[in-house]
Order: structure tokens, then C-alpha cells, then sequence
């Protein structure tokens, strides 16, 4: 028994430190002891904390049998030194996981494990050069309880029999025994608990005090103000029952990864990289000024199914019910369940795990009649674990075979195909990875770094990965036409973000909001619906589905924050702001607007200026205190506060605000009101 009390006591002091940090991190937000729920809520997350350190106590006392020969002092000293090393490993990992989950949606897993393991080096040197104040406060904070910790297990000291001390373990061991319970039982659906789990897993609190690092202020709209920025909801179910349709048209949304219009038109080596698609836009209205809200795949994509801009945690707006989520009346209607209720057979074919970033969540729904993705094949994958993907080639033959097999032909199809293989690491298989050269990976090659001297080589890589997938969209258009379908079809084909090369310091996507990043490829094919050629005036994804409605003859839903661009006065449009965000690394926002574009960086606060139009490689800033990027600054400001104030985030403001939940307090708000309407938010701007 005194050796359980020890190992008990050891725990105390990281246990008490962790417990300490969240509750000073949530503060009054999170104080409601008169709620049974969150004192169960503080139970859970002590419990959790207590068991993982007296379960590194166990191991580190098991580590120290080995030490047997050298006697029982080195063998304490053993013991010791290795639950402090387990203590401070923990704190560094789970800030670094409850980061992840600030910006990614999920805690670190083990694929995430994996692939910092493998590329350890590299992202810790980029960490320290992209969060110079946040990394070694993590460092520090870690050694610093490794050294308390193994200072304080050496002080326990034990009397004999001392029934205190007893009554201290035994009453530490049903916290402890308590915290699984809980977890079970929320499992189960017996919500025990205020908050979902992930969001009170250990350390999620302490992470944001440590690696919370925006200087950028929030600003809480008074609720009638704020009101007066919004438009009445109108309820789905009333909405879903107006639904009327004047055409039926086949539609084919087709999503390339990292595709730009400057990709579909570059020539290498003398040879096109994308012959295919090059010559079929031509019978294409090309949006040649189109841009993703958001660099990030996770964020970009969801914009393009709900006409959302990706400024709130998005599973408050699926069908989901209970305490996190709106009841069903209240949710928000998206692409494919529109068109489900329009008669609609809906499918769903993508080379990537759709598991990554959640977005499985708008991809796989009651909605969609056939779902598949990189797990349900066998085949040449590329990635481990949650980067799975499946090569093009076999996405687009399951998706033929699936029209010829399985749609019943009774109804028209929305058929959602997704291209991965020109993602980072762009791998593709022989002949197509020689098609530019060189192309042979010899050096350090990671998603965040590799030798800039190596730049033209990546390149190549990307391009040959580029080739191949314009190979098998042609394959899929041409099986479209060889089955009579494609001149009866809506074919929209976009991607979700851009890439770059060093441009500014970064390669690959989501860590920048340059051109190269979010200025995307976007075009609509319909024969006899819409005019070939070109649409020089702002869009963005989130106006994809208005826009679709649109030519379908439905009307649009009054949330959805995009607008039908085919069917809006061209003034409007020439002067109507466009929305992008990234929470990657340094969090940043910006927006463009006619032919300027001003980006915040909401951790230094460094803003910068463009004219995109005569300088769309951005190498000549403007000054970012002029009075036109005044006004810019202003719509920005106004933007991000409205959109927070409505989604009334929860916890510290100051965080990375856009991926935090928002719980009761905001509910009913959102069921009585739609999204702030970006044309209030730039009269209210320029009213100030």
C-alpha cells in the first residue's frame, strides 16, 4: 500500500500543474459549477490527467527493475528520471496535439505521429522560424516541468500507516476510475458531459495559453446591432418544400487538387502539361478571376458544398442534433442535399480518404446514394494512414463502371469526382513520372521543405503528376460522351487551392494566402445552358452552388453567403469583396476586392497590399497604410468580428477563433438568423 500511496503523490504535482493551467485558461466562460454537467465536466478532466501519470508512474517504476544490481537508490533515481521525462514529453505532445486540433479539427493521431517522426528535423526548424515566440515557450515549459517533476518525486516522503494519505490515493483512484466511466457513457449517447470530449481531452486548454499567439483584437458586436447585419432563417424543411426545378440536366462536379489556370496553360520542355483539359475549356465559361476561401483543402472544400465562407467549426451546421449541434430544422442545406430533393441520384468518388480533415462529414451523408472513396478499394495507394489516396485511374474507372452497372437511369446524376494525385508528394506511377525530367526525388523532400536549389526537379514532378490526371479526366469526359451524357450535363470543374514553389518562402499549399495559393481554376460546361468563354470579374467558391441553382431555375437558399454570378449586374460584381483565411502556422485572413488585395497576418499583424491585376506574381507591395487599404482593412475588420460575434465562439477569444466550438450560448442566434450578408458588412464598414 505505501508504494501505491508514492506513486499516487507522484502524480499531484503535474497533475495539480496541468488541472491549474486549463481552469486559468478557461476562466469565467467555462465557471459554472452550479451546472451538474461541467463539475462532472472538471471530474473528467482531472480523472484523464491523474490516469495517464500514475500510468507513466507505473512504467517508470517498472523501467526501474532493471536496475536491480545497482541498488535501491539508483533504482528511485531511475524511476525518477524517467516519469519526468514522461511528464515534460507529454506536455510538448499535447500541446502540440491540441494545436493540431485548433487548426485541423482533430487531436494528433498516429498517422499524425508518423509523419512528424519521419519529418521531425525539418518541422521543427520551420516551427521556430514561422512561431518564434511559441516554440521555445513549449520547450521551456516542457523542461521546466520535467526538472519540477523530478525535484518533487524526489521529496515524497512517506509515514507509516498514515491513513491521510490513504484516504488521498483512495479518493485520486475513483477520479481516476471516474474518467473512463464518463467517457463510456458519452460514447453510449448518456451525455454526462457539458462539452464533447474533444473538446476536453487533456491539455486542450493548456495549449491555447501556450501557442496562442494572435495579437489580432476581437471585437463582440452588441447583440442588436449585430442583429440588425442579418437576415431572417428560413427553415429548412420550408425551404426543401418550395424547391422547384425548370431543368434536369446531368451534373458533374469534377475537383482537381491544387489546379490553377496558369497549371492548364503552362507548357515545359516544350510540351503542354495539361493537353486535355486545355483544349476542352474551350467549350467552357473560364472564371479566370476565381479564388478558394482558403488554401486548406479541409476548409476550401466544404465552401464549395454549403456557399459558407469557412469561418466556423462546421459540424454545428450538418444534420446533427443534441447539445453541439442545431437541431435538424435549423441546419443548413448543402449541394447534395438540394439536388437529393430535387430528384437527383447523388454519388461520390474520390481518390482521397475522405476521413482526412472530417470532410467526410459533407461527402458521405443520408444525401448521397453512392459513396466511395481510397478505403473501400484495394490498389496502389500512395501515403500511409490518413494521406491513403488512390490513383486517379482507378477513382475514375469505378466511377464509369458505376453508371453503367449500378445507376438505374430512372434519374438524372450528380456525380462528385475528386483527382488527388497531383497532391504533395505528386507520386505517379511509370511511364507518367518520366514524362518531365529530371524527376527523381534524391534529397530531403517534405511537405514543408525541401533545398530550394531543387525547385525545378519538384516542379517536374508536380507537372508529371498534372499530365496524368488531365490523362484520366479526359478518359472520364470521353466515357461521358461515348455513353451519350455529356452534351445533356453541368460540368463544373475547379480546384480546391493552388501550389507553390518559393514564390514567398513557402512550397506546396495551405500556409499562405499569395496568389499561387488561393488564386484557383474554375469553369462551367453546359451546352446550350451557358456561353463559352471568359468571366473576368470576382467569384469565389463559395459562389458554386448559387450559381449552379441558378442555372437549374431553383431558387437559392437565403443563408448560402455566395450569389448566382451569371445573374448579377456586372457593377455589383466589379465591386463586391471576395474572402479568404488560412489557420495554418501563422494564422491570416484577406480579401480582394476590384483590383487590390490586402492580407493581415493576425499574429504579427503584418499587412500587405497588391494590385493583383498588374502584379499577379505579387513581387511589387503597395503601401499597406494607404487609404485604399484602409478601406479594405475596414471590410476585413468588419467581416471577421460579425462572423465571430454570430458564431459566438467559446473559450479565449484571442485563439485561433475560427476552429473553436460555440455551444449553447449562440444557438439561438443561429437558428433565428442567417450568416452575416457580405454587402451589410461593407455598408456597415464604410459607415464607420
Amino acid at each position: 500500500m505505501r508504494h501505491i500511496v508514492k506513486l499516487v503523490l507522484w502524480t499531484l504535482l503535474p497533475a495539480a500543474i496541468f488541472l491549474v493551467l486549463q481552469l486559468i485558461v478557461a476562466r469565467d466562460k467555462v465557471f459554472r459549477f452550479g451546472d451538474v454537467r461541467f463539475v462532472l465536466q472538471l471530474i473528467y478532466i482531472l480523472g484523464s490527467n491523474l490516469l495517464f501519470f500514475m500510468i507513466a508512474a507505473l512504467i517508470s517504476t517498472a523501467v526501474s527493475v532493471l536496475f536491480l544490481p545497482f541498488g535501491s537508490r539508483v533504482r528511485e533515481l531511475v524511476a525518477r528520471a524517467v516519469y519526468a521525462l514522461a511528464c515534460g514529453a507529454f506536455l510538448f505532445f499535447a500541446a502540440v496535439s491540441v494545436r493540431m486540433f485548433a487548426e485541423t479539427g482533430h487531436l494528433l493521431n498516429k498517422i499524425d505521429l508518423e509523419m512528424f517522426l519521419q519529418n521531425a528535423n525539418q518541422i521543427f526548424f520551420f516551427t521556430l522560424r514561422e512561431r518564434p515566440v511559441e516554440m521555445p515557450l513549449l520547450l521551456v515549459s516542457s523542461v521546466l516541468t520535467l526538472a519540477a517533476v523530478y525535484i518533487y518525486s524526489g521529496r515524497v516522503r512517506l509515514t507509516s500507516g498514515s491513513k491521510r494519505q490513504e484516504l488521498v490515493v483512495l479518493a485520486f483512484l475513483l477520479l481516476c476510475l471516474a474518467s473512463p466511466v464518463l467517457k463510456v457513457l458519452d460514447i453510449f449517447g448518456i451525455r454526462t458531459l457539458t462539452y464533447p470530449l474533444s473538446e476536453t481531452a487533456p491539455l486542450v486548454m493548456l495549449q491555447k495559453m501556450v501557442s496562442s499567439n494572435i495579437a489580432y483584437e476581437l471585437v463582440q458586436i452588441p447583440q442588436d446591432e449585430l442583429e440588425r447585419l442579418l437576415t431572417p432563417k428560413m427553415r429548412l424543411n420550408e425551404y426543401l418544400a418550395r424547391l422547384k426545378v425548370k431543368r434536369r440536366p446531368h451534373i458533374f462536379l469534377i475537383v482537381i487538387e491544387s489546379l490553377t489556370d496558369e497549371f492548364i496553360e503552362t507548357e515545359r520542355q516544350g510540351k503542354p502539361v495539361m493537353p486535355f483539359l486545355s483544349r476542352f475549356r474551350g467549350r467552357c465559361l473560364n472564371f479566370t478571376r476565381a479564388y478558394s476561401p482558403s488554401p486548406f483543402s479541409a476548409l476550401a472544400e466544404p465552401a464549395i458544398y454549403l456557399s459558407l465562407y469557412p469561418m466556423q467549426q462546421l459540424e454545428m451546421l450538418s444534420n446533427s442534433t443534441g447539445d453541439e449541434g442545431l437541431p435538424l430544422e435549423y441546419s443548413h442545406p448543402y449541394l447534395q442535399q438540394v439536388l437529393h430533393e430535387l430528384g437527383y441520384t447523388t454519388a461520390v468518388f474520390s481518390s482521397q480518404n475522405e476521413n482526412w480533415g472530417r470532410m467526410i462529414r459533407w461527402t458521405k451523408t443520408p444525401y448521397v446514394d453512392y459513396f466511395f472513396h481510397s478505403l473501400n478499394m484495394d490498389g496502389v495507394k500512395v501515403g500511409t494512414g490518413g494521406e491513403r489516396k488512390l490513383l486517379d485511374e482507378y477513382t475514375v474507372k469505378h466511377a464509369l463502371d458505376w453508371i453503367d452497372n449500378t445507376w438505374d437511369k430512372s434519374s438524372p446524376i450528380f456525380l462528385l469526382l475528386n483527382f488527388q494525385r497531383s497532391h504533395f508528394p505528386y507520386w505517379t506511377p511509370p511511364p507518367w513520372d518520366s514524362y518531365f525530367t529530371p524527376s527523381k526525388i534524391d534529397f530531403p523532400f517534405s511537405y514543408i521543405n525541401y533545398p530550394e536549389d531543387k525547385v525545378e526537379i519538384v516542379k517536374n514532378v508536380f507537372f508529371n503528376a498534372l499530365h496524368y490526371v488531365d490523362y484520366h479526366l479526359g478518359v472520364f469526359l470521353k466515357g461521358l460522351q461515348d455513353r451519350g451524357m455529356l452534351d445533356d450535363s453541368i460540368v463544373i470543374i475547379t480546384g480546391d487551392n493552388g501550389e507553390s514553389f518559393y514564390e514567398h518562402g513557402h512550397p506546396a499549399h495551405g500556409l499562405s494566402l499569395y496568389e499561387s495559393q488561393v488564386h484557383i481554376a474554375l469553369m462551367f460546361c453546359a451546352p446550350g445552358l451557358i456561353e463559352p468563354g471568359r468571366f473576368e470579374h470576382l467569384v469565389s467558391h463559395v459562389d458554386v452552388l448559387p450559381t449552379l441553382m441558378g442555372i437549374l431555375g431553383v431558387d437559392p437558399y437565403p443563408c448560402w453567403q455566395g450569389i448566382d454570378v451569371l445573374n448579377t449586374p456586372r457593377e455589383q460584381l466589379d465591386h463586391r469583396p471576395v474572402f479568404f483565411y488560412t489557420p495554418l502556422f501563422q494564422p491570416q485572413v484577406g480579401i480582394v476586392r476590384g483590383e487590390l488585395k490586402y492580407t493581415l497576418n493576425l499574429g504579427t499583424l503584418q499587412a500587405e497590399l497588391y494590385n493583383v491585376r498588374l502584379d499577379p506574381k505579387e513581387q511589387n507591395p503597395l503601401d499597406p497604410n494607404s487609404p485604399e487599404a484602409k478601406e479594405l482593412a475596414a471590410i476585413l475588420d468588419s467581416f471577421i468580428n460579425a462572423h465571430v460575434s454570430y458564431y459566438h465562439t467559446i473559450l479565449d477569444r484571442r485563439s485561433t477563433f475560427f476552429w473553436k466550438g460555440y455551444f449553447n450560448d449562440g444557438l439561438e442566434l443561429m437558428k433565428r438568423y442567417c450568416p452575416p450578408r457580405i454587402e451589410r458588412l461593407i455598408q456597415t464598414a464604410q459607415n464607420r
